[in-house]
């Protein structure tokens, strides 16, 4: 039997309120996980339904941005403050600002701060936004100069600015449990507004210091130009954010570089930039996000504006928001690096990884890689988390020339090593021969050598033997180009834009024309007529002077008969015959003899090749079937 006390200590505990199960458990429905939401430039409207357990009467829908234990963090949405629950359901539309980040849609008990989340459950959305900066007064009102977009999946998110000005903002990393953000890039792919330690432009244009948008206004600005963004000609942006069907996202850019006048100071000021005048190129740039945000590929094009060749250079910075990191190039070993240090620059295209500082290969931390298509002239760090790639480059007067980065982040070795598959494949061009064949004949003098280039990023150049072939649309090339009397190699090259190559090649046989007798002279004193050159006529089918017997049954004597009937006008100058790996020459008498005999039963190709004395062949391969010849019977 219980005590006295005890049972009146149970009696009292069993009358208290259910205090420690007042949470209760909500759940959204309503939209699914993973439902993708486009923000636009203002936001969007999202209709949001689910279920509260009691004693929830009221619920505020939130947007979790960090489930961290003890210190979850989220944001209010528009209209989702103090929805009732009636009957267990609640209902509510909110709006999304376009701004909006990592959100898991949740619903908490009304105007509380919970330190533990886990009860909440609710969808994972999928965001894209495009929200063009522009200027909100003066002559270059409504001026755009900023494309600054988002693409956010469930584990990650990739964020832009326009590319002379940030490029890749970030590109995070999310945990599973949504505990925390792992910022894994900074300002990656873009082409630097200053020198590393100077105020001064770090993009030059014919030896003149050039700008983009913010890269102009933020430089005179710092430098006490406060009025520079009221100058005409002010360089501007635009942009378009596509979602593709396959849940990709891409960024289309296009920057204009302006220069001041009439001096070259940098960064700008009132005596040196009076005025603002095109630098001669433009800047478009592709930023596409693929895997679920984990990996950004960009490709920029530079381009003259004004039909003329110009010496560009600049840097291109990739910063990291890891606190302690540390940098492998082309898989080489990690170390930590300091402003001012520099690097030797890997050959070809090639790639910097960083991780934390001292972590394990398998250390799920997160990590990351950026890879180049076209090497830079050098590689330095600004600081232990920027890195600058220096290029030095020629803007064609037509066409682009081109850079690509490909940006990857993940949590392990071999997760990461499979985005970077993804992300850095269909880079440089192909290039085939269609014609003439590998072997032909053909007439010395000129030949037209026809093929087919392809290329990821636009139409490929090609040269054969170093002359510039023509290049359709469709990747079709065509050139003509002097071959000798001889044997003489073909050699193809395909060149993209970021400069890589593939070749191809193939050996024809040149022969030069056969000129006829010179004609005598005619009555009357007539001057002789010079001597014609001509091409040979061309030879028939093989089979009309290689004859060999059919095939269709099995040869029971081993024994197969070769004729030869030489074209007019033409001298066989040799034969060879291959039979099973090994080659004869029978003698030139109009017919001669295959003889199978001693090899086992099978089925063997037999190739005759002819060559004639004008140095041309014809080559007649089929193949037979031996079999043991049948045995007498004999007579009763």
């Amino acid at each position: 039997m219980l005590p006295r006390s005890l049972l009146a200590a149970l009696v009292a505990l069993a009358a208290l309120p259910a205090a420690a199960h007042a949470a209760g458990h909500t759940t959204i429905t309503t939209p699914a996980g993973g439902t993708l939401v486009d923000l636009g430039s203002t936001g969007k409207a999202v209709a949001v339904s689910g279920t509260a357990e009691a004693p929830v009467s009221s619920v505020d829908v939130v947007c979790l941005q960090s489930a961290e234990p003890g210190a979850p963090s989220w944001n209010s949405l528009t209209g989702g403050a103090n929805k009732p629950v009636t009957a267990g359901a609640f209902a509510a539309t909110v709006t999304l600002g376009p701004g909006q980040g990592f959100c898991r849609l949740i619903a908490i008990p009304a105007g509380t701060t919970p330190t533990d989340v886990s009860p909440y459950a609710g969808p994972l959305l999928r965001l894209r936004a495009l929200m063009p900066g522009t200027l909100g007064s003066g002559p270059n009102a409504a001026a755009v100069l900023d494309v600054a977009a988002h693409a956010v999946e469930p584990g990650a998110g990739a964020a832009f600015n326009a590319a002379t000005f940030c490029g890749l903002s970030s590109l995070e990393l999310t945990e599973p449990s949504q505990a925390r953000v792992h910022t894994v890039f900074t300002c990656a792919g873009a082409v630097a507004r200053t020198a590393a330690g100077s105020a001064a432009s770090a993009l030059t244009v014919d030896g003149h210091p050039a700008y983009g948008s913010l890269g102009f206004v933020f430089g005179a600005m710092a430098n006490g130009y406060a009025s520079a963004a009221d100058l005409p000609g002010l360089p501007t942006v635009s942009g378009t954010l596509v979602t593709p069907a396959d849940g990709t996202a891409r960024l289309d850019e296009h920057d204009a570089i302006a220069r001041c006048l009439p001096g070259d100071d940098s960064p700008p000021s009132a005596s040196s930039c009076s005025a603002l005048a095109d630098a001669g190129v433009a800047l478009s740039q592709t930023s596409t996000v693929a895997r679920d945000a984990r990996v950004v590929r960009q490709v920029q094009r530079w381009s003259s504006t004004d039909g003329r060749a110009h010496a560009l250079s600049f840097d291109v910075t990739v910063g990291t928001g890891m606190i302690a990191r540390e940098w492998s190039f082309a898989g080489g070993p990690w170390a930590t690096h300091a402003g001012g240090d520099a690097v030797d620059v890997p050959a070809g295209p090639a790639a910097a990884e960083i991780r934390a500082a001292g972590a394990a290969d398998d250390d799920p931390s997160g990590r990351g890689a950026t890879a180049w298509v076209r090497p830079p002239e050098s590689i330095s760090f600004e600081s232990p988390t920027i890195m600058r790639l220096r290029y030095a480059l020629t803007v064609p007067a037509s066409g682009v020339v081109a850079l690509a980065f490909v940006h990857s982040a993940d949590w392990t070795i071999a997760d990461l090593a499979a985005d970077r598959a993804a992300g850095e494949a269909g880079f440089g061009p192909s290039v085939a021969i269609d014609a003439p064949g590998d072997g032909a004949t053909v007439a010395a003098g000129t030949v037209t050598v026809t093929g087919t280039a392809t290329d990821s990023e636009g139409r490929a150049g090609v040269t054969v033997d170093g002359v510039d072939a023509a290049v359709g649309d469709d990747g079709r090339w065509s050139a003509r180009v002097p071959v000798a009397a001889g044997d003489h190699g073909l050699d193809v090259v395909a060149t993209d834009v970021f400069g890589l190559t593939a070749r191809a090649s193939r050996t024809v046989r040149a022969v030069s024309p056969v000129a006829p007798p010179v004609a005598p002279p005619g009555g009357g004193g007539g001057v002789p007529k010079a001597p014609s050159r001509s091409t040979p006529a061309p030879l028939p089918s093989a089979s009309k002077v290689i004859v060999l017997p059919a095939a269709r049954r099995c040869v029971s004597r081993r024994r197969l008969t070769l004729h030869l009937k030489a074209p007019k006008n033409t001298k066989i100058a040799a034969v060879a015959v291959t039979v099973a790996g090994r080659t004869t020459k029978p003698k030139l008498r109009g017919s001669a003899p295959i003889v199978l005999k001693g090899l086992p039963k099978g089925r063997y190709k037999v190739t005759v090749k002819v060559r004639f004395a004008d140095g041309r062949t014809l080559t007649l391969a089929r193949t037979y079937k031996t079999c043991a010849p049948k045995k007498a019977t004999k007579k009763r």
